[in-house]
């Protein structure tokens, strides 16, 4: 029986397998008296299932025998018949659909509440609800059929909420949440790639998929929780499932492996269940050094390849400002590069030591009034802090020591050739020397 991302328990159908079967209708081509919430359900799992790459599944809703009875010409185009039912493989019937709006409870003090008293519209002795603060409920059920065994495989129960804004943009919400559990759900029952989570002991987790399944070592694989209920029985909630963690391959035998969590930004528990993440991680990472304890100051943009893995490069571009040995500042831009070792690797929390260098190209004006410049050399190491914020962000703390070469040659250029700059004294020499603590978010995608 397939799972369900619902937080409910699976019902049992009501009979052994649906009797009569529709095709979703076109909202443009049939008239309001047909066309229900149901058909613009049923429309999107179809063009999800399409988007999935996933053939021979049928997308249904059940029709009663009254309804064709009283409508039987404007009903019978729709109506799969037994031959056209044969040419798929299993069919997603969709029992039911709802969208239910209404006014979002907030808390009030009572000044508010007396000037709504009085000026709020009233619509036949009852409060407008406030505009702005609309909760849009989406409820899905629907059931799995093998068609040709007319075998009733399991339940599909999905609810999809979205509170705040007006009635359009909540019902917009609502609506993109319920697209994303139903990728989630398909994604699950019929991927290869898709595995329950057998054990989960700390940041170690057993999956039931393997080698059989294409797994490898090294793999990333996403882990999804279902949604779940919390509160009472009258002020019960559902809170979102979703892809809480990400976890790294480390052991493959045929029919499970054992995965290590790299990251994970919100808990998983039990019903929990794990995706093949394809591809590589990569990272953009803004950093802002300030002039703390050296007059050296910088923004970088950098590139980071081989994100959570024990070793991790990158290389990246700057603009920095550097006061010279005159006490002027020097403004400019720079290349760096960098590696870092990861010592300490937790799920919401990662440790390591970092050294790099950086070519730094400084300008000002020299005593003749020409624009200069002079090449910054330095090296640096220090210790390295990221704290998963998000899916896809961190706040990165870098502190640690630079050395630099200090320089005194300043040139610039004419045409071709590369001439000496003018100073009446000696030339300002800049250095970037000293300890340093900077500050950044890393992008990951």
């Amino acid at each position: 029986m397939p799972y369900t991302i619902s937080a409910r328990a699976i019902q049992a159908p009501a009979d052994d397998a649906p009797q009569i079967l529709r095709a979703p209708l076109a909202r443009d081509r049939e008239g309001p008296e047909f066309y229900s919430f149901a058909d613009k359900v049923a429309a999107t799992i179809q063009e999800i299932l399409y988007r999935l790459d996933l053939e021979g599944i049928l997308v249904a809703i059940p029709v009663d025998t009254e309804r064709i009875e009283s409508h039987p010409f404007e009903m019978q185009h729709s109506i799969y018949d037994a031959d056209e039912l044969q040419l798929f493989d299993e069919a997603i019937v969709v029992r039911s659909a709802v969208l239910l709006q209404s006014a979002a409870a907030r808390p009030r003090d009572e000044r508010h509440a007396l000037h709504e008293s009085f000026f709020t519209p009233y619509d036949q002795g009852r409060r407008a609800p406030p505009a702005g603060n609309i909760r849009t409920t989406i409820t899905l059920q629907a059931e799995y059929y093998d068609i040709e065994r007319e075998q009733y495989l399991g339940a599909l129960q999905i609810q999809a909420e979205s509170s705040g804004g007006d009635s359009s943009r909540s019902r917009e919400r609502a609506w993109k949440k319920l697209e994303q559990k139903l990728v989630l759900e398909f994604t699950r029952i019929y991927s290869a790639s898709a595995g329950g989570v057998l054990d989960a002991a700390g940041s170690r987790m057993t999956l039931d998929i393997g080698s059989q399944q294409g797994v490898d070592r090294n793999m990333y694989m996403e882990i999804i929780a279902p949604d779940r209920i919390t509160g009472e029985a009258e002020t019960e909630g559902i809170v979102d499932g979703g892809v809480v963690a990400l976890g790294a391959v480390l052991d493959v035998a045929e029919e499970c492996c054992t995965l290590r969590i790299v990251r994970q930004w919100r808990d998983h528990y039990p019903g929990s269940w794990a995706l093949y993440r394809p591809g590589s991680l990569f990272a953009l990472q803004l950093t802002v050094t300030p002039a703390l304890m050296v007059n050296y100051s910088n923004y970088t943009l950098h590139f980071h390849a081989g994100v959570e893995r024990a070793l991790e490069g990158g290389g990246g571009f700057s603009i920095l400002r550097a006061q010279d040995s005159q006490g002027r500042d020097d403004y400019g831009f720079g290349f760096s590069g960098f590696t870092l070792w990861r010592f300490l690797n937790r799920p919401r929390l990662d440790g390591g030591v970092r050294c790099g260098f950086d070519f730094d190209i400084p300008f000002r004006k020299d005593d003749d009034g020409g624009t200069v410049s002079t090449l910054l050399f330095s090296l640096h190491v220090g210790f390295t802090g990221e704290i998963v914020l998000s899916p896809g962000t961190d706040l990165v703390l870098f502190g640690g020591y630079r050395h630099g070469f200090k320089n005194s040659h300043w040139n610039y250029s004419r045409e071709e050739e590369t001439l000496p700059a003018y100073w009446l004294g000696e030339a300002p020499e800049v250095n970037n020397t000293g300890f340093f603590l900077s500050v950044g978010y890393k992008w990951i995608f």
